[in-house]
């Protein structure tokens, strides 16, 4: 049947033993046998050629899924949508087998849709601050122009960045700027007591100038007074005013050399000073630039973490957008699938009609007429369901409903199934499918089994316990058949 054979579920005591059949594939037979090797159950002989099982499946076009289900006609039934799409293809239901499954599919995927919306809302819940979807658009908008300025902060200060280099101030270049600043203090306070000291020096000189009492005015003051001055005293005065003009040259001439020395020791110290404010200037300004350096590196640390996380709900305000855009066009899509889906049922109404039909003719000839017990069957479609079938199989007998008939409902079934497929010419049932069945009823249910197989010309295998049969005509009979 192609099936993959688990070697840790396999007893060790079929080691080495083997399956072997003849298949009859497009009018054509071949040798089939499986061997159970030991750490491989997985190869296949096919006319004595090794392939593995992957082949094996495509040669011969297996479909496992057909031939592996049971379908299940129980309400509280948690059946997967797989255990009915065999029953469907088999059943000649295609179109609806391929509906069925797009719309199992589709709304699968609008779960994921929502799961997936549902996270991101969880993750954007302080931006988004429970604002509907229809505000995402404005959103977006707001976070491009708040992006696009940020981008352009950054720019500017990633440029700032590149066009100054970090300088680093060792220990003699804070050593040389504290000495340069000691001395920076002590030049200008010499500066400022030179200049003190000219200044004094400046104003003794012109008051040596106007204290210069000339000999004549003193001769000129004494005439006036009729006094008659000697020879000899303007001899005297005339020595004295010669002897202070002397004196106060001399001073001056002094006072003027140490006022000149004083000037060039100001401009040697301005110089000087010049110098060190320069290096301080220079120091001053490397310690500006490190400094907007640092200012500049952390704003564009800062604003480069907070574009990354603007980019960040932009992008999941982007997802959150594609989401609800998918969730709207997945349910737009489910609608417009169910409404076919119903439509493609009603096209199948001659179809599941035969199908009732001959389920209703079975289960006549299978109960005892007293009981005069009818079967219903129909396909209807649970639109409710999203994760489980949309497809019901409904038969129903109008008789109490117990395990029985249910075990009747499931085998005939098998028999509707066995009597309109197409594509697989066998059925194979075992003892536990007649479980719980009356005599009558199993008796019937093989008779009718056993007219189908011979009418379309398929293999019918059925496993039967001799505690279910206790006719013994019936017993001889299925003894004839017996393999």
């Amino acid at each position: 049947m192609g099936k993959y054979i688990d070697e840790n579920k396999i007893e060790p005591k079929i080691l080495n033993y083997y399956i072997e059949a003849v298949v009859l594939f497009n009018n054509k037979k071949y040798h089939i046998k499986i061997i159970f090797e030991q750490g491989n159950f997985n190869n296949v002989f096919v006319n004595d050629k090794k392939m593995s099982l992957k082949q094996y499946i495509t040669s011969f076009n297996i479909k496992r899924e057909l031939f592996s289900s049971q379908i299940s006609l129980s309400n509280n039934s948690k059946t997967k949508l797989l255990n009915y799409q065999p029953y469907l293809e088999l059943l000649k239901l295609d179109n609806l087998s391929q509906l069925v499954n797009k719309i199992y599919n589709l709304r699968k995927e609008l779960s994921i849709l929502k799961i997936s919306k549902k996270e991101i809302v969880k993750q954007l819940i302080k931006i988004l601050d429970k604002k509907e979807s229809e505000v995402i658009d404005e959103l977006i908008f707001w976070a491009d122009k708040d992006i696009e300025k940020l981008e352009k902060i950054t720019k500017n200060n990633l440029a700032i960045i590149n066009n100054n280099k970090r300088v680093v101030i060792d220990e003699k270049l804070s050593l040389q700027y504290e000495i340069d600043s000691k001395n920076l203090k002590i030049k200008l306070d010499d500066i400022q007591k030179l200049t003190s000291e000219k200044e004094r020096l400046i104003k003794f000189i012109d008051f040596m100038k106007e204290d210069n009492v000339k000999s004549s005015t003193i001769i000129s003051i004494l005439e006036m007074t009729k006094q008659k001055v000697p020879e000899m005293v303007k001899k005297q005065l005339i020595e004295v005013e010669q002897f202070h003009k002397n004196i106060t040259s001399d001073r001056k001439e002094i006072l003027e050399k140490k006022i000149k020395n004083i000037n060039e020791y100001i401009n040697i110290l301005s110089n000087e000073i010049e110098e060190i404010k320069f290096r301080i200037e220079s120091f001053n300004n490397i310690v500006s630039k490190n400094t907007e350096l640092d200012s500049s590196l952390i704003k564009y640390n800062q604003e480069t973490t907070e574009l990354k996380k603007l980019k960040y709900q932009k992008a999941e305000l982007s997802n959150l957008e594609q989401v609800i855009n998918s969730i709207n066009r997945v349910s737009k899509e489910i609608r417009t699938s169910l409404i076919l889906l119903n439509e493609t049922l009603r096209n199948y109404d001659d179809v599941i009609s035969k199908y009732r039909t001959f389920l209703c003719e079975m289960t006549k000839k299978c109960y005892s007429q007293s009981k005069n017990v009818i079967a219903f069957f129909n396909i209807e479609i649970d639109q409710k369901k999203i994760t489980k079938n949309l497809i019901k199989f409904i038969l129903s007998l109008n008789t109490e409903t117990n395990e029985h008939s249910e075990k009747f409902k499931n085998c005939i079934i098998d028999y509707l199934v066995f009597n309109f497929n197409d594509y697989i010419p066998f059925l194979i049932q075992d003892y536990s499918c007649f479980n719980g069945l009356e005599l009558q009823q199993i008796k019937s249910i093989i008779q009718e089994a056993k007219t189908i197989s011979e009418k379309n010309n398929k293999q019918l295998i059925i496993a039967i316990n001799k505690s279910q049969v206790i006719d013994n005509e019936f017993l001889d009979q299925i003894k004839s058949s017996a393999v």
